[in-house]
């Protein structure tokens, strides 16, 4: 009779280690992505980044323009076809800016998606974790039973 619950109890343990070790393999998992979202955010930030580069660049270049728009006004013979190109230039990089303000509010909606998955992730990766420490509990409990139940005589 005993034996018949050692068997069971040890069949009990095993079954709880193999359990332990799929959530170990689905942590091991979810670590896999947690990083792959954070290397997605920071390729985000360096696209960011490289946006803002190129805004200042272009404000750069409008303040370039303004320098020479003050010079026409010394030079104004001929200067009508050249004042028509520089406001096409101008409404061509409006719509670059426009582009970019609406990359980089895409940008901005997947970094707060990330958060959030980011966040999701965490919790569940901490639910998992105090579900393998009470496991852990629960095997160290059957460990003294049964070593327990090996010292009685029968």
């Amino acid at each position: 009779m005993s034996e018949k619950l050692l068997e069971q109890i040890l069949h009990e343990i095993k079954f709880l280690h193999s359990d332990n070790t799929s959530i170990r393999s689905e942590i091991k998992s979810l670590k896999n992505d947690v990083k792959s979202l954070m290397d997605a955010n920071t390729r985000i930030e360096s696209e960011i980044h490289d946006i803002h580069q190129e805004q200042k660049s272009t404000s750069e270049r409008i303040t370039g323009m303004d320098e020479r728009l003050t010079s026409t006004d010394e030079r104004i013979t001929g200067m009508d076809e050249r004042i028509i190109s520089t406001g096409e230039r101008i409404t061509s990089m409006d719509e670059r800016l426009t582009s970019m303000d609406k990359k980089v509010d895409v940008i901005k909606q997947q970094t707060v998606q990330n958060a959030e998955s980011l966040s999701d992730t965490k919790s569940l990766v901490q639910k998992m974790m105090e579900d393998n420490l009470s496991i852990q509990e629960v095997i160290g409990e059957h460990e003294i039973a049964i070593r327990t139940l090996r010292r009685k005589p029968v």
